[in-house]
């Protein structure tokens, strides 16, 4: 019981890196649309 406990708990951390890293990603994106859409109108 111990070890399942565990592992969702590991699972639940990667999963929280992952949407984290995500998360980050979208941001970035976000940061470079006007730079795209300013670029596109030159």
């Amino acid at each position: 019981k111990q070890s399942q406990l565990l592992e969702i708990k590991d699972t639940l951390r990667e999963m929280q890196n992952a949407l984290k890293s995500l998360s980050n990603r979208i941001e970035q994106a976000e940061e470079r649309t006007p730079e795209l859409e300013d670029k596109a109108f030159q």
